[in-house]
């Protein structure tokens, strides 16, 4: 290894969490896919089991993707390493603001479909999905300044 303490443990770690992410992302288009073809028309929304399939994926999808980035970081020279720890801490934020954004999505919704709330819609329209787009958007802002940083600032990895 050329880079001062990356260890064959730190490019089996980025490569078993590199290599599951890819798969993890295989198995939601899939389902996402399979999830579109379900609807009986286009306005409506993708339906179960497709969407929980969806939302655990994501959720499950998190953690190898820091552990991507712990690798990555491992990897940096000593002068990029205050680069590489930028991004790993825009993943772990972009990785905690989504997972929370889909387990809100599978528990919240879930709960105010099982009440029955008829009236919900107009008391709070949209308030559910407007908080989670927020979170979301919140999310996608964290994890592209981590890619532009990346592509930016940092030098050649391999």
């Amino acid at each position: 290894m050329s880079q001062e303490g990356f260890t064959m443990e730190h490019r089996a770690l980025g490569r078993v969490a590199s290599w599951t992410v890819f798969s993890l992302v295989v198995i939601y288009a899939v389902t996402l896919i399979f999830g579109f073809l379900s609807r009986k028309s286009p306005q409506d929304q993708i339906g179960d089991p497709y969407f929980t399939i969806m939302e655990l994926l994501i959720i499950l999808m998190m953690p190898f993707m820091v552990m991507s980035m712990i690798a990555v970081h491992a990897y940096a020279t000593p002068d990029a390493k205050a680069y590489s720890f930028t991004a790993l801490a825009f993943m772990i934020v972009m990785a905690v603001i989504t997972s929370g954004l889909h387990f809100v999505i599978l528990t919240v919704s879930r709960q105010i479909e099982a009440a029955g709330l008829t009236l919900a819609p107009l008391f709070f329209p949209m308030a559910v999905c407007g908080i989670c787009i927020g979170y979301s958007g919140v999310g996608l802002v964290f994890c592209s300044l981590d890619i532009v940083r990346d592509s930016c600032f940092q030098r050649r990895w391999a």
